[in-house]
C-alpha cells in the first residue's frame, strides 16, 4: 500500500476506471469522520480502529456483461468492520436488503397475485438525543398495538418496518420515525375497506397514548422498487452523523443493540438481520452468479488525505 504522502496525479483513481463506484469514496470519507469521533472516546477506541481498517483496500475482478459483452470491474473482496454506524457497512447492508427484497418479489406476486402496497410514515414529537432509547422503545411498543388493531390487522397481509433517526439542525433534537412498507389485498381500495389518512393518524395516536396528533403519511406504492428503496435506507443519514461529534456519540450510546428493522406477516421472511460478508460484497447478485469464477482485476487503496481510492 502506498504511504499517504506518496500520491501523485499520475496515480489512477477508482473513479477514473469506474465512475459508478463513486459511492465507495463518499462513504469511506464519512467513515473517516466517524472513526475520529469514536477515537475521541477512550472507551470506543477499539471500535475506531475497526472502522479505520474497513474497506481500506478494494479488490476487483473483471466481469463481462452478458448482454453487451462489455468488460468492467466488479468488487471481489474487501474487509468490512461491521461496526454499527460505519457508513460503509451500513450502505452495503442497505443494498443487500434491497436486493433480497427484489429477488423475493416474484414469489410474493405468485403467492399474492392481486396484492397492492402502501408506504406509511409514522412519527412522534422530537426528543432530546439523551431520551432517544426510551422514545424508540415506546414507539416499538405502540407499533405492537397499532399493527394488531382490528381495522389494520384485517387489511395488512405483511409489513416491513424500518426505524430512522434524523437530527433537527435548529435545536439538535432527535427525530425518530418509522418507514413502513405494507402489503394489502386489492380489496383494500374498495369503499368499505379503505382506511383514510385521518384514520391512520388517529389509530397511531391512540396506540401511542398521546394527546396530540402525530404527523403521519400514507400513500399507495406505484413502483414497488422505489417503495422498498425508501423503506430500506439508512437508519441514520451518514452526512448528518458526521457533523457533530458529541451528538453522534450520544446517539450511538442511545441506540446500542436496538433493532431498527422488523417485519411480519407475509413479508416476515423476506429480510433477516444477519448479512454475510459475501452478501455485502455481491449486493446485487444471486448466490449462483456470486459463485462464478472471477478473473483477477485491479486493487485500489484508500488515501484519507486525498479522499480517493488509488490503484495499487
Amino acid at each position: 500500500m502506498y504511504s499517504d504522502n506518496s500520491v501523485s496525479l499520475a496515480h489512477v483513481k477508482l473513479t477514473d476506471i469506474s465512475p459508478g463506484d463513486k459511492p465507495w469514496e463518499v462513504h469511506r470519507a464519512h467513515a473517516d469522520t466517524i472513526q475520529s469521533y469514536y477515537n475521541a472516546d477512550p472507551w470506543k477506541r477499539k471500535r475506531a480502529e475497526r472502522v479505520r481498517q474497513c474497506a481500506q483496500a478494494l479488490e476487483f475482478a473483471w466481469v463481462t456483461d452478458e448482454q453487451t459483452g462489455e468488460c468492467r470491474i466488479k468488487l471481489h473482496n474487501t474487509q468490512f468492520c461491521r461496526v454499527r454506524h460505519c457508513p460503509v457497512c451500513e450502505w452495503r447492508k442497505s443494498l443487500r436488503w434491497k436486493a433480497r427484497f427484489y429477488q423475493a418479489i416474484p414469489q410474493i406476486i405468485e403467492q399474492y397475485p392481486t396484492s397492492r402496497f402502501l408506504f406509511l410514515t409514522l412519527t412522534v414529537r422530537n426528543c432530546q438525543v439523551e431520551e432517544l432509547r426510551e422514545t424508540i422503545r415506546w414507539m416499538n411498543h405502540a407499533w405492537g398495538k397499532f399493527i394488531k388493531r382490528r381495522r389494520i390487522a384485517r387489511q395488512v397481509q405483511g409489513w416491513i418496518r424500518a426505524t430512522e433517526v434524523t437530527k433537527n439542525p435548529r435545536d439538535d433534537t432527535a427525530h425518530p420515525h418509522f418507514h413502513c412498507f405494507l402489503q394489502v389485498p386489492a380489496s383494500y381500495f374498495d369503499g368499505k375497506n379503505y382506511i383514510k389518512a385521518a384514520d391512520w393518524q388517529e389509530m397511531w395516536r391512540q396506540s401511542l397514548g398521546v394527546d396530540y396528533q402525530p404527523m403521519t403519511n400514507i400513500k399507495p406504492v406505484k413502483d414497488v422498487n422505489a417503495g422498498i428503496k425508501e423503506t430500506l435506507k439508512y437508519s441514520a443519514k451518514p452526512q448528518q452523523l458526521a457533523q457533530d461529534q458529541d451528538w453522534f456519540l450520544a446517539f450511538a450510546d442511545q441506540v446500542h443493540k436496538l433493532r431498527f428493522m422488523a417485519s411480519g406477516g407475509a413479508l416476515k421472511n423476506v429480510l433477516k438481520d444477519d448479512v454475510s460478508k459475501e452478501e455485502m460484497i455481491h449486493t446485487d447478485e444471486t448466490e449462483e452468479s456470486a459463485d462464478q469464477d472471477p478473473q483477477p482485476g485491479p486493487t485500489f487503496d484508500w488515501f484519507p488525505s486525498e479522499k480517493h481510492y488509488f490503484k495499487r
